[in-house]
């Protein structure tokens, strides 16, 4: 009798799911008078099963539910990305398909968020491989051609833009050239200066903690898109854990700002984990 009854509701909730989704756990919960624990349960029941979906965006702290031909309505969590992933929503909605290696650093870190609206392809070549982004609604066919017409531009374009090898090459000598005057600055707090030159990053607060150990920022990051604040928490130490780059995020997230965490060091184990787990937004970068 309780087997009839819990598989009686798995087809309630699944009927609305159907019907409203997408939807909240906690508007299932409210339509079908069960405690949202038990709910959840179902749901995530469900999911095992194939016959709905879930989303990795999030409305507060919870996803939302849905089924195959709905796809369209998932739009709704637009308004509840942040900054940077809503920046590269509206690039990939309106471009259809994104090269991953043409995207700036943060470009590339949103549109990795961004699952339930950009979907990864990969493109295989005689020598390697390289890595597409397709607007989520666009036919899988249509991607294709789109960036099989993408690569045929670009043969010729290599061959003319051949004989302007030397001007590249000077243009890089000069960018080279002017990141150095930085390097005059000694120790941790000029190699942190040095990557902000080259990375054309605008320092608009500075605030020493400790002198040559650990400073923290707030910069601007030029972009296509306009210009980005990010928060940004410089260490100089050789390893650098989990509960370090936990508080950096939540201080970045105080300030409203997304993360940057800069260290002359490496993650331990345990914080590379957490970083890919847990704070998906936040860039880790080490410089020499």
């Amino acid at each position: 009798m309780a087997d009839f009854k819990i598989q009686e509701l798995k087809n309630q909730i699944l009927e609305i799911v159907k019907k409203e989704g997408p939807i909240l756990p906690v508007q299932i919960s409210q339509k079908v008078v069960s405690n949202i624990l038990f709910t959840s349960a179902i749901l995530s029941d469900l999911i095992r099963q194939n016959q709905i979906k879930i989303s990795k965006a999030k409305i507060g702290n919870s996803p939302v539910y849905y089924t195959k031909g709905q796809e369209q309505k998932l739009q709704l969590l637009y308004k509840h990305l942040s900054e940077s992933p809503r920046k590269v929503y509206d690039l990939i909605k309106e471009k259809k398909i994104l090269k991953d290696k043409e995207l700036e650093p943060w470009q590339r870190v949103a549109v990795r968020e961004l699952k339930d609206f950009a979907t990864m392809l990969i493109v295989n070549y005689k020598t390697g491989q390289e890595i597409f982004w397709k607007w989520y609604l666009m036919p899988e066919e249509e991607a294709k051609q789109k960036i099989t017409d993408l690569l045929k531009k670009e043969i010729p374009a290599q061959k003319k833009e051949g004989k302007k090898e030397p001007e590249k090459k000077e243009e890089k000598q000069t960018k080279i050239k002017e990141s150095k005057k930085p390097e005059r600055i000694d120790g941790f707090y000029g190699l942190i200066n040095n990557y902000f030159t080259e990375n054309r990053l605008k320092v608009l607060e500075e605030k020493a903690l400790r002198k040559n150990t650990e400073y923290e920022f707030t910069i601007e990051v030029p972009s296509t898109l306009g210009n980005l604040k990010y928060f940004v928490k410089a260490k100089n130490k050789k390893k650098i854990g989990d509960a370090e780059l936990n508080m950096s995020y939540t201080s970045g997230e105080k300030k409203k700002l997304p993360t940057m965490f800069i260290s002359t060091g490496e993650l331990t184990k345990k914080a590379e984990k957490f970083l890919e787990t847990e704070l998906k937004g936040l860039i880790f970068k080490r410089i020499r």
